[in-house]
């Protein structure tokens, strides 16, 4: 029963992201150069960020394998410092975390400078209290997101689209720890073929334990990334 919710905001999520692919899809004149060719061989490519929310700092590092085709895999692990986090329900004040996770990204749409992807994100992340109190939690973290990239002039990466998140924490007591819908939006700039330096931020609500009222939710994030291999810095990520 506490996926069902989630369920009907990803069918929502989708619905939205194909009807924002359709208003942003640009003609030849925006792009000089078309996306990524399809045959490509296989590319790394690594990334780091710092993010921001109203009460956190964090770090994230990712590493990604991309596919002929697009398709991306890989790895990524997180690092925060809270003022505030949500354990078993409770508010506790200064405490710390620690994740990681495991990412699938799945071009749905390829066409000249416009690239739609699905990007799936599944993990763990534990938290514990650095303040008076010393409570911890483990979770298990999901997001699904649906991206549109596009490749404006010869520099420049327009990103924009629609993100779902579901924690579920399982220790020390099984709950519905945060389920959150944001919409999100990008640019990059493409500093050399191989490098690409990007800011972004994502708004949304979310909620969570039984009795909470719900929280508006706001992040930032400046980050820069280094493809390795041909086809430019400009890849989605």
């Amino acid at each position: 029963m506490l996926l069902l919710p989630a369920l009907a905001s990803l069918r929502r999520l989708i619905s939205l992201s194909y009807a924002v692919a359709a208003c942003v899809r640009p003609g030849a004149a925006l792009a000089d150069e078309p996306g990524p060719a399809s045959g490509e061989g296989t590319t790394l490519a690594l990334g780091s960020s710092i993010v921001g929310t109203t009460t956190s700092v964090g770090v994230e590092l990712d590493v990604r394998a991309r596919f002929s085709g697009g398709t991306q895999l890989g790895l990524g692990v997180s690092s925060s410092a809270h003022e505030r986090a949500f354990m078993t329900g409770q508010v506790v004040r200064e405490a710390g975390s620690l994740g990681g996770t495991a990412i699938l990204l799945l071009p749905l749409v390829l066409e000249g400078p416009l690239e739609l992807d699905l990007r799936v994100e599944s993990g763990v992340l534990g938290l514990r209290g650095f303040g008076d109190s010393r409570a911890s939690a483990l979770r298990q973290v999901n997001e699904f997101g649906m991206l549109a990239h596009v490749q404006l002039g010869r520099s420049f990466l327009l990103r924009a689209g629609a993100l779902l998140g579901l924690a579920l924490e399982v220790d020390p007591a099984f709950a519905l720890a945060d389920q959150s819908q944001m919409l999100t939006a990008g640019l990059g700039y493409s500093l050399s073929e191989h490098v690409l330096l990007h800011a972004g931020a994502s708004a949304g609500g979310s909620y969570g334990f039984d009795g909470d009222n719900g929280k508006f939710l706001f992040e930032g994030m400046l980050g820069v990334r280094a493809p390795f291999g041909s086809g430019g810095s400009r890849v989605a990520f």
